[in-house]
């Protein structure tokens, strides 16, 4: 039996009791939907916020970067000019304003530190084989006493091996020496990959010889270096010129190196000698009266030195707020080289690599 209310027990205008609380839980519902869409605009907001706080950080460490970038690079064809300018045609050392440091000078928005090397002062490992490819036994010999002196408490370090390795990388025979190692030996590895037998195409290849690990080339790199100009810069004349080491800026220890008979307070009168003035001429007769070595050493290390430099590498960091940009870059200054004859004159100069990190 159904039953039915009847109208007249209702108030005038009052809604029957099912329509009330129809009309209560639609309200409800508008108010939780009402909540819903304020939450998602809250979170669309922070969101976009959080996105746009992104973009402008981006954008600002872009333009950072780009100063700083900018910045190192006129570093160093600031440095460029300098070696350009040079006030003492007559000799390279470190009297010369090239050789100063510049750490932490203001330009701009941000600061920049630029150092230059006479990378003549150091050992080209390139040279321990000569124009014949043949070993150069003095070189060779210069090294292992240069690797014993710096190399000695590095952990693995055997300068007969490191000798042997770099050597047999370099010549291009496939006749392995007795601590080297040959094609058959990076060939078992894992990844395999083949010995150069040529040479070294910058410092920094010395990772793939055997032996030389990054404690190994770390001690080694404020000694030796790997110049290469192309293959057609093989004759005998460039590879001695490109040989020879600069008695003005070389380090103790290699000059300590360059003979049995150059011991440690020899080497020190050397660094004393080479300030006022610096070194014009390494002839036999001049190493004799100037730094008292006898004419047999004298003879031994007079072909291996020189006054003049004519490689550098610049090494400029620019900082711009929290972005801090390094460009290192090789330079060659003056003419004689094939493949460099833009170059006019000594005070010619031009880039031969450039890296950015």
């Amino acid at each position: 039996m159904r039953r039915f209310v009847h109208l007249a027990r209702r108030s005038p205008g009052e809604a029957p009791r099912g329509v009330r609380a129809i009309l209560a839980d639609q309200r409800g519902v508008a108010l939780v939907l009402t909540l819903l869409v304020v939450v998602l605009l809250t979170a669309m907001i922070l969101d976009f916020d959080y996105q746009t706080r992104l973009d402008v950080r981006a954008a600002a460490s872009f333009r950072d970067d780009t100063r700083a970038y900018l910045l190192a690079g006129s570093a160093v064809e600031a440095a460029r000019v300098i070696l350009q300018q040079d006030a003492a045609p007559d000799h390279d050392g470190l009297d010369e304003m090239w050789a100063t440091p510049i750490q932490g000078y203001p330009v701009a928005d941000g600061t920049i530190s630029v150092t230059v090397t006479d990378e003549t002062g150091k050992l080209n490992l390139n040279a321990l084989v000569d124009a014949n490819n043949q070993p150069d036994e003095a070189r060779i010999a210069v090294y292992h006493r240069l690797l014993e002196e710096v190399a000695d408490n590095v952990e693995d370090a055997d300068p007969d091996e490191l000798v042997d390795t770099v050597v047999d990388w370099i010549d291009p025979d496939i006749e392995t020496r007795p601590r080297g190692a040959e094609g058959d030996y990076y060939q078992g590895l894992d990844p395999p990959y083949g010995c150069r037998d040529g040479k070294l195409r910058g410092f920094d290849e010395l990772g793939l010889v055997k032996g030389y690990t990054p404690a190994v080339m770390k001690r080694i790199a404020p000694y030796v270096t790997a110049v290469w100009f192309g293959d057609a810069t093989n004759s005998a004349s460039q590879t001695l010129r490109q040989a020879q080491i600069n008695i003005n800026t070389a380090p103790k220890e290699l000059l300590m190196a360059l003979d049995p008979e150059i011991e440690e307070g020899l080497a020190e009168r050397i660094m004393d000698d080479r300030l006022n003035p610096p070194f014009t001429n390494t002839g036999v007769s001049t190493l004799e009266t100037t730094i008292g070595l006898l004419v047999d050493p004298a003879s031994r290390i007079s072909p291996l030195l020189t006054w003049r430099s004519n490689l550098f590498s610049v090494t400029a960091t620019a900082q711009v707020g929290d972005t801090r940009r390094n460009v290192h870059a090789v330079i060659w200054r003056g003419a004689g080289l094939p493949g460099l004859a833009k170059v006019q004159g000594r005070k010619g100069t031009q880039v031969l690599a450039w890296r950015v990190e």
